[in-house]
């Protein structure tokens, strides 16, 4: 049990519950949280507004449930990949930007609103999730550091640099990727592969990246 909700433990009220959550995250994920009313809440999940605050003190507590629980099956598979035996790191750089694709399709609510509406967390809450987030951040730059390529060159500020820009291209899908248009999460996430670890490999180190533009 955490300060954020309440848990009767019947596996009714997680049922109830986790309506409730999904229903607050599509509604966050449209409208925004700010906008977003616990009485509307309420009125999509088909519940009182009364059972809501039984699970959940406030609606800072809801984003923060949403937030945190996304965040923390993101850190479940970086725990997944540690606990695993790869060839080589870009076999490991591989799995991970599967797998968060994947995650990231079948979650999209929840990820939108860990983007977009973190920032409106009480503070000690959100330096929870960003610890997470943080934590995640930290393992793909080992990876990518161990990667050794020429471009990273096994300096950590490259590879942290390298990490975010990875990271820039697959968080921000949920703003323009049609899951019922032309290509699945599954085929950009291929995409992302193969435009990064393609960079990375072939791509000269930054000095002489320097030397030939100047």
């Amino acid at each position: 049990m955490t300060s954020a909700s309440k848990d009767t433990g019947s596996e009714q009220s997680t049922k109830v519950r986790t309506r409730i959550r999904n229903t607050a995250a599509d509604l966050f994920a449209r409208h925004s949280y700010p906008t977003t009313s616990m009485t509307e809440i309420a009125r999509v999940s088909g519940v009182s507004k009364s059972l809501i605050y039984h699970y959940y003190q406030d609606k800072a507590a809801l984003l923060y449930d949403i937030s945190n629980s996304h965040v923390q099956s993101l850190l479940r598979l970086v725990k997944e990949s540690e606990q695993m035996s790869f060839s080589e790191p870009l076999k490991e750089l591989q799995y991970l930007i599967t797998r968060f694709m994947k995650e990231y399709e079948t979650a999209s609510n929840y990820h939108t609103v860990l983007v977009q509406d973190l920032k409106f967390l009480p503070t000690s809450q959100g330096e929870v999730v960003l610890r997470a987030q943080r934590r995640i951040v930290d393992h793909f730059t080992k990876v990518v550091l161990a990667t050794n390529c020429d471009l990273v060159a096994n300096d950590k500020v490259v590879a942290r640099t390298l990490t975010m820009l990875l990271f820039g291209m697959m968080n921000w899908t949920f703003t323009w990727l049609d899951p019922n248009g032309t290509f699945s999460f599954a085929q950009v996430g291929e995409i992302v592969e193969r435009v990064f670890l393609s960079a990375i490999t072939t791509a000269p180190g930054l000095k002489v990246i320097q030397e030939e533009r100047y």
